[in-house]
């Protein structure tokens, strides 16, 4: 059975497909959503439903040191729902590096996801029921 999650986070995590000898500022966008699917296929093989999207904060709460004007979702599932959770998943993605100063509207503290501290927290998930 498949489990669909949502990934938030305040990472531009913009999916480009630039290359190294293109756009520059493109291919680091997409290097961060390359550094997402490859987080993500650590535990499994996701599917991704589509390209994240920008929209503005839901009632989402990241880290208190954060007032973004805009966050990137991204929705994806696991062929097998028991081979992540949400502890995987905040283990998994925590103090992986990012690219930023990109398109963001908040600025980090250390170029890094974080998933656990409750001023910084970047990046967070939600399951489907």
């Amino acid at each position: 059975m498949n489990s669909r999650i949502h990934l938030y986070t305040l990472v531009d995590i913009t999916c480009t497909n630039a290359r190294r000898t293109q756009d520059a500022f493109k291919y680091q966008q997409h290097q961060n959503y390359q550094s997402v699917v490859q987080v993500l296929s650590l535990r499994g093989n996701p599917i991704i439903d589509s390209i994240p999207k920008v929209i503005t904060p839901e009632d989402i709460e990241f880290g208190k040191a954060y007032a973004p004007l805009h966050i990137w979702k991204l929705t994806f599932e696991i062929g097998y729902a028991s081979s992540i959770t949400m502890d995987s998943l905040i283990e998994d993605f925590n103090y992986i590096p990012i690219i930023d100063n990109l398109k963001e509207s908040v600025t980090f503290k250390m170029p890094m996801f974080n998933t656990t501290d409750k001023d910084y927290k970047n990046i967070l998930f939600t399951f489907d029921k």
